[in-house]
């Protein structure tokens, strides 16, 4: 487990290393693409306040790392993958689609460019039912992810997977719909 339970000890570990909290949300919100809006901002800075508590809890210094490299790299991490995440699952409901839609849909779209979506929505399910007839397991933790919104962690044990497990198989059919995904735009 973490580190000291003395509340005392972490109310002042929190309150020290919050401005390092904010940077790292600073430093991943520029490297954001411009798509993905200022917006964001205030939701950055909240989750790396988040993890910077869940990154102190969790702090050992067995590891080896001092409690500020242990805090950037854990809210670093976290929210890059909350970042990938949630591109990820906007994209497949093409709110904003930078890898699977060459276009943003405007507050008004055209009946042509819905129409357009449609079918990127329709070749993404069709991937992955195509996906679920070789790798059924892998499909059905893209499905619960990407169209269920659900977390990887509340995915793993309904499937007697462990979370490790269900973070490859999601990896591996995030690849798969990729290709499938460009065979697809290729061959329109």
């Amino acid at each position: 487990m973490g580190m000291d339970p003395d509340p005392e000890a972490r109310e002042a570990l929190i309150l020290l290393h919050r401005p390092l909290a904010r940077m790292c949300a600073r430093l991943v919100l520029r490297q954001l693409p411009d798509f993905v809006g200022r917006e964001r901002h205030e939701d950055l800075i909240a989750d790396a306040e988040v993890l910077l508590i869940e990154a102190i809890d969790s702090y050992n210094p067995r590891h080896g790392a001092s409690v500020a490299t242990w805090i950037k790299r854990v809210i670093l991490w976290r929210l890059w993958d909350s970042v990938r995440r949630r591109e990820m699952r906007e994209a497949l409901h093409l709110r904003k689609a930078p890898r699977f839609a060459s276009f943003r849909l405007s507050p008004d779209p055209a009946p042509d460019a819905l129409a357009a979506s449609a079918q990127r929505v329709l070749a993404v399910r069709q991937a992955v039912d195509e996906l679920a007839a070789s790798h059924p397991r892998e499909a059905e933790i893209a499905r619960r992810f990407y169209f269920g919104a659900e977390q990887i962690a509340a995915i793993a044990p309904t499937m007697g997977v462990t979370h490790g497990r269900a973070s490859q198989l999601n990896a591996r059919a995030r690849k798969r719909l990729a290709v499938a995904l460009e065979a697809l735009r290729d061959a329109a």
